[in-house]
């Protein structure tokens, strides 16, 4: 999952907040994802939820798109990705990323 979303910015992306994951203590991955990954950045020229989304090597075939995000939710139900872009009024775009795997 880091290494994943170390390769999703580019060296002009500005870092908002990360938190690399963590086995959750008390966690039992039948019931839910235990390890999550969520990152943000602000970029200061357009950029897509697609064009990340394939920087992630995501399948588009099950990914779902939900208003300025897309989700992948993979057969076997054991992870997540969801992308969102957001523009800014500034002009800027916002994005994040949460990734979870039980």
């Amino acid at each position: 999952m880091m290494a994943a979303a170390d390769s999703v910015p580019e060296s002009d992306w500005v870092s908002t907040g990360r938190s690399d994951p963590n086995w959750e203590s008390g966690c039992v991955s039948i019931d839910t994802h235990c390890l999550k990954l969520i990152a943000g950045w602000s970029v200061d020229h357009e950029v897509s939820a697609s064009e990340i989304a394939s920087r992630l090597g995501l399948d588009m075939d099950r990914t779902k798109v939900s208003g300025d995000c897309l989700k992948e939710t993979p057969y076997d139900g054991n992870s997540a990705t969801t992308v969102c872009v957001t523009e800014e009024p500034d002009g800027t775009y916002e994005v994040s990323l949460s990734m979870t795997r039980k």
